[in-house]
């Protein structure tokens, strides 16, 4: 995907700067004091320097879940969103053809806040969002006299770019919806044997379905508690229930839309349609 990024940044400039595609070169090197050293004609290097997640974009939901057919749960990672910052350089024998050389691509990608889907490599088509193209921006957290240093070469001016993909490794998981779960206690301690005892409790899941009002408007009450239960897109769950027939209400407001009436423990899963 990356190297799909960088074909794409080549064909933007080849296409935006106004000099013809072979009078320049455009590479993504390392820009040493030796590469420098070897270049002979006119070169623009556009060097990947970083590569973090941008978190700003991440977002407070992390998760994402959908119902499948068969009544389980499709549970997914929700993409991460990725900053590529490159270093842009224009090398030639005149200072002049530089800043000249700078100029032209800096005006090329302030036109191109997004990159344009006819310059976009095989590898990003289909993106699922505009990749965001963002130039001449600040990098505070880059010591540029540290960088130069370390490339053994003389500092000398350059645009930062940087790009923001959406990257997409995840694997959704499966998941069956629980329909009891039981939990069993015992205590002894040292207590006589016709004296321990042991309780069962069950964890119950449901869900409630409807049509024509938004499960977020609903509220849902066990009865015998007097207990409202948390939804979730509908989905719900009784926590520690013992043997029993107990009763569900589904309320809009103060009105009650449907009682259902559930035992515990269910070999069925609970579903409550309004």
């Amino acid at each position: 995907m990356f190297d799909a990024l960088d074909e794409s940044i080549k064909a933007l400039l080849i296409k935006e700067i106004p000099v013809r595609k072979n009078e320049i070169d455009i590479v993504f090197d390392q820009p040493t004091d030796e590469w420098s050293g070897s270049i002979s004609r006119p070169t623009l290097d556009v060097y990947l320097y970083d590569i973090q997640e941008n978190r700003q974009l991440r977002g407070a939901e992390q998760f994402s879940e959908k119902r499948l057919p068969d009544g389980s749960i499709e549970i997914r990672a929700n993409p991460a969103r990725v900053d590529l910052s490159y270093l842009i350089t224009a090398w030639s024998k005149r200072e002049q053809d530089q800043h000249h050389l700078l100029g032209l691509v800096m005006m090329a990608l302030l036109r191109s806040p997004f990159m344009p889907g006819d310059c976009m490599a095989e590898g990003l088509r289909g993106h699922p969002v505009p990749i965001t193209l963002s130039v001449a921006q600040l990098d505070d957290a880059k010591n540029w006299s540290d960088f130069w240093s370390t490339m053994d070469n003389k500092l000398r001016p350059g645009l930062t770019l940087r790009a923001t993909l959406m990257i997409d490794p995840y694997r959704p998981v499966i998941s069956s919806m629980v329909q009891s779960t039981e939990i069993q206690y015992q205590q002894k301690d040292n207590a006589p044997d016709e004296l321990a005892y042991s309780k069962r409790y069950y964890v119950t899941a449901g869900e409630v379905i409807s049509q024509k009002y938004s499960p977020e408007a609903l509220t849902l009450v066990w009865e015998e508690k007097g207990q409202p239960l948390e939804m979730h897109q509908g989905m719900f769950v009784i926590q520690k229930a013992e043997p029993g027939t107990y009763h569900l209400s589904v309320r809009l407001q103060d009105r009650i839309l449907k009682r259902h009436q559930f035992v515990v423990p269910s070999q069925d899963p609970l579903k409550i349609e309004v």
